[in-house]
């Protein structure tokens, strides 16, 4: 799909059978057919909710996040490494953080973007006691898939860069997915 601009994102499962695994995480409780196609974006089955949503979520929407790094976020502390300097677990998190910042107050109450994706380069060291901010902003929607493009800096310059995609689904739908505790 092409990405849309300045238009507001509607989002619903209208791709069946998935085109991604991801995907089966979708708006409806059970898997549309085509007759339940409404034809305006939206699928409706006999006897349950519609499953449509709009909000407002538009490409270049901007989010930030900054952390001061301590030892619980070294490599070696995630033991993703053995150097005491920021891990690239948490930075990844943090790109996570700023690309939920963006988002803040666009989706409903019973609606969350979850990570789908991350291709991040994580370019150079950052000390413990050095802050850190990432930058997200939102340059391509297509359906309910989300996709930021993340830089991290610090006091030195560019440490990391790279692209986020969130889709955004329905809580209790994603959450009846979930495996038993």
């Amino acid at each position: 799909s092409k990405a849309r601009e300045a238009a507001p994102l509607q989002y619903s499962a209208t791709s069946f059978p998935p085109r991604e695994p991801w995907d089966a995480a979708c708006l409806l409780p059970h898997p549309p057919t085509r007759s339940a196609f409404r034809g305006d974006g939206a699928w409706w089955t006999a006897g349950s909710a519609l499953a449509f949503c709009s909000v407002t979520v538009e490409t270049g929407m901007r989010g930030s996040a900054t952390l001061v790094v301590e030892q619980t976020d070294t490599a070696s502390a995630l033991r993703s490494g053995d150097i005491d300097v920021l891990g690239t677990p948490r930075l990844i998190a943090l790109c996570e953080e700023a690309t939920m910042t963006a988002l803040a107050g666009a989706l409903e109450d019973n609606h969350a973007s979850i990570g789908m994706r991350i291709r991040v380069d994580h370019l150079q060291p950052t000390p413990v006691g050095a802050s850190v901010t990432a930058d997200a902003v939102l340059d391509k929607i297509d359906g309910r898939r989300l996709t930021f493009t993340v830089s991290v800096s610090d006091s030195g310059g560019l440490v990391a860069a790279g692209k986020i995609t969130r889709a955004v689904v329905d809580r209790s739908t994603f959450l009846d997915k979930c495996c038993s505790a």
